[in-house]
């Protein structure tokens, strides 16, 4: 019984922390970006192991708008969704379609593409679409990080983060060909670690710019959201007078009571003292 009661607490005790990171909202993204032009070939099959192939797909992706595709998350083709997926001649994991740019990659799959014959396909990728322009980064730089193969570092003095879950657009050349790709950042102002699919030569590599993007809504946290909703309200019943008046009265019995203890415990300490002597 006290072990059940011990786990209940327990559990009473740690839903505020559980509700307070259980909804956590991502930075805005849609599938509504259409400023793309797209070709798709079928390039016959990918040896994966032997005897097992899956099928292979040449994409060229023309970006004539300002947004970033993101060809590492899952698409839409002509309705159908799609999950499972591997994407081929990427340079980052996190790579998007730089904005101007004409990327081709290989796409395998493990069933053939629902493509249309004789009809224009409709593609659809996610991106990102809330830009905050209040956040500007400056001095950045990119390291290798030498514990693990083929991972780096963003770092960079970042000013007007807002209470928001961001991500970042970052826009690099390498070795003359522009990339883009896309990274977490943290609360505190730091980058996420960036994988690569094959490892950096870093003097060969300059980062053009930094874009910020953000959520609609703030992260949840019911310990900041009762106690502002408390001190606000707390304040405001301390403007009415009426308000002043009931928190004497309610005040006074706790210290009638307060005192009075005291002075039994005073009294008492003074009886004992004169019967010792």
């Amino acid at each position: 019984m006290k072990k059940r009661k011990k786990a209940l607490l327990t559990s009473i005790l740690v839903l505020p922390l559980l509700m307070s990171n259980s909804i956590m909202p991502l930075p805005s993204s849609d599938y509504d970006y259409e400023s793309f032009v797209l070709s798709c070939v079928h390039d016959g099959t990918y040896e994966v192991a032997d005897s097992y192939t899956k099928e292979k797909y040449l994409i060229t992706i023309e970006n004539q708008g300002d947004r970033y595709p993101e060809i590492f998350r899952d698409f839409i083709l002509n309705d159908h969704y799609f999950h499972s997926f591997d994407w081929k001649d990427k340079l980052f994991q996190d790579e998007v379609v730089p904005s101007g740019e004409t990327k081709t990659y290989s796409l395998i799959t493990k069933d053939k593409l629902p493509l249309n014959e004789g009809e224009e396909d409709e593609w659809n990728f996610s991106s990102l679409n809330l830009p905050d322009e209040n956040v500007s980064f400056s001095n950045y730089s990119i390291s290798k990080n030498d514990e693990y193969e083929k991972t780096y570092k963003i770092s960079s003095a970042i000013e007007g983060l807002g209470d928001y879950v961001y991500a970042a657009i970052v826009d690099v050349t390498y070795k003359g060909v522009r990339y883009a790709f896309e990274t977490e950042i943290y609360s505190s102002g730091s980058f996420a670690w960036i994988s690569t699919l094959e490892e950096l030569d870093l003097s060969e590599l300059t980062i053009d710019s930094i874009k910020a993007y953000r959520s609609y809504d703030n992260p949840p946290n019911l310990f900041r959201d009762l106690g502002e909703g408390f001190l606000k309200g707390f304040l405001g019943m301390l403007s009415s007078p009426t308000t002043w008046l009931l928190l004497l009265l309610a005040l006074l019995p706790p210290a009638i009571i307060v005192v009075a203890v005291v002075l039994v415990v005073y009294l008492t300490d003074r009886k004992n003292k004169s019967k010792k002597k």
